[in-house]
């Protein structure tokens, strides 16, 4: 089901997304280059307690990203990858690469 959206929040989501996807892989690269690197500041990279280096978390994150331009330019966007359930526009707003509600995300 296509949510539908104002051609001018699908500009300013998209450009969201391509803004995060830029500043991840320019984080990556430097993982890359053994740079030191804080992740912290990352806002909606997911922090685990599995011991995860950052390269695997910075490379999902991408991926999560690229899939979310995807959707939004493929027609299949603004609800939980899971359930199905729609996302609301703050949400959306705020994350526009959001894959899960936060009931999916808990599970």
């Amino acid at each position: 089901m296509k949510i539908p959206m104002s051609d001018a929040n699908q500009e300013l989501r998209l450009k969201r997304i391509n803004d995060k996807g830029w500043e991840v892989a320019q984080r990556l690269m430097k993982v890359k280059a053994n740079q030191n690197l804080n992740l912290d500041d990352i806002k909606g990279l997911k922090m685990d307690d599995t011991g995860e280096t950052p390269e695997p978390r910075l490379r999902r994150f991408l991926d999560q990203i690229n899939q979310a331009r995807a959707r939004l330019t493929g027609g299949d966007y603004g609800k939980c990858q899971r359930c199905g359930a729609p996302f609301s526009d703050p949400a959306l707003d705020e994350m526009p690469w959001v894959e899960l509600c936060r009931a999916c995300d808990a599970l």
